[in-house]
């Protein structure tokens, strides 16, 4: 612990203060005598305790006004962060309610998609979907965009890919100019 000796005004005070603050106490007490000199110039106190206890009045008074003005500029800010949580928010109820709409406009997609498809040899039951119909969403729900949405085919396709078709020996072919096929071969 230091132990300081400060004079404001006549008068000389021993200080303690932590071992390191011996500057801010000095800057302090500087502060001190020169509202002190300032009130000897301009109030024309009775004497030198009457300067102090006006000191002290002044600094006290500088000291309200600055936390009143303090306080004032925070309750501003408090009130521009309150009114950007608020917007925070109500923007992410509105995406929260885009995001359900939408999965729900998927989920009746899918639904509408699983029921249109006919196993092999399954016929569909009269009056479900047929196969390749596409989904239309009813009036009055979100549009997707056409890039994000999946397409459907406008026809099932019956026909092998082209791709197997060459892949398959023709009923003449030899061992020899046969092409490959993938998978196991049948022995002969």
């Amino acid at each position: 612990m230091a132990q300081l000796r400060i004079t404001i005004g006549t008068s000389t005070f021993p200080v303690a203060c932590s071992d390191g603050d011996e500057k801010r106490v000095r800057e302090l007490a500087d502060e001190v005598e020169k509202k002190l000199d300032m009130v000897r110039q301009h109030l024309a106190p009775t004497s030198e305790s009457h300067a102090l206890f006006l000191t002290a009045l002044l600094m006290a008074d500088e000291k309200d006004d600055a936390r009143a003005a303090f306080e004032k500029r925070l309750a501003s800010h408090g009130d521009d962060v309150q009114n950007r949580f608020a917007q925070e928010r109500t923007q992410a109820k509105r995406l929260e309610a885009q995001a359900v709409a939408r999965l729900n406009h998927l989920e009746r997609a899918l639904t509408e998609l699983a029921a249109s498809m006919v196993l092999p040899g399954q016929e569909p039951a009269p009056g479900e979907s047929q196969p390749g119909r596409p989904y239309e969403p009813p009036a009055g729900a979100p549009s997707t965009e056409p890039s994000a949405a999946p397409k459907l085919l406008s026809k099932p396709q019956t026909a092998a890919p082209k791709a197997a078709q060459e892949a398959a020996p023709t009923a003449g072919a030899t061992a020899s100019n046969a092409k490959p096929t993938a998978g196991p071969q049948p022995q002969s």
